[in-house]
């Protein structure tokens, strides 16, 4: 067992990776047209030059770590090995949360 803390995971990930994750979970169209128009498409100011935000979730956002999670979840979901315990009819190989891991193997 590993227990893994991401640092910088929520400031770190591609916009297009949590929208693609958002759709392979299950998003609805009209959901991911408000995750792209209000949530992505934005930009900030720096002495007068615009500069797009391309990454990262928004701190406190209470959608953050729902799309964290999905992002995460298909990376998990690329694991080749089927590693971990049985659980009734499931496999559990790993447990995730926001920036937390915990990654099982025999």
């Amino acid at each position: 067992m590993a227990v893994l803390d991401v640092a910088k995971t929520f400031d770190s990930v591609n916009h297009g990776v949590h929208l693609r994750a958002a759709e392979a979970n299950g998003a609805q169209p009209l959901l991911l047209n408000f995750l792209d128009f209000s949530y992505y498409r934005t930009s900030t100011f720096i002495l007068e030059t615009e500069v797009r935000c391309q990454r990262g979730v928004r701190q406190g956002d209470l959608l953050s770590p729902l799309l964290l999670n999905c992002a995460l979840s298909e990376a998990v979901s690329y694991s080749e090995r089927q590693l971990g315990f049985d659980l009734t009819r499931t496999t559990v190989d790993s447990l995730a949360y926001a920036d937390d891991f915990v990654l099982f193997a025999e």
